[in-house]
């Protein structure tokens, strides 16, 4: 058999990949992509966490999201807006799951 991509691991680097690949239409279709993982992704075994500038291609799948920091000391105390960016957590099972139905409506993959 013969595909023109192949990723190997279906952790973070290699769904990210794929999902970055699946953005580029029309060159994505015409691609016939095999992602090589030696076990299903289906438990949540890690959270990312990072700081983003306004919304981003996760929002709907983000566990958490935070626009405001607190800075703490012995004497002192305060909010901070964090504004433009957020810091925001992201479970692997969340992103296993969305790139799942992705793969799945893609019969290239």
């Amino acid at each position: 058999m013969h595909y023109d991509l192949i990723i190997t691991g279906g952790g973070l680097s290699g769904l990210s990949l794929l999902f970055q690949l699946s953005q580029q239409e029309p060159f994505f279709s015409t691609q016939k992509i095999l992602l090589l993982e030696r076990a299903p992704k289906l438990g949540n075994d890690r959270t990312w966490s990072f700081w983003e500038r306004g919304a981003g291609e996760f929002e709907a799948i983000l566990a958490h999201s935070w626009g405001e920091l607190v800075f703490k000391s012995p004497s002192f105390e305060t909010v901070l807006n964090a504004k433009p960016y957020r810091y925001k957590m992201l479970r692997s099972a969340d992103f296993y799951a969305f790139m799942q139905q992705l793969i799945n409506k893609n019969k290239n993959i």
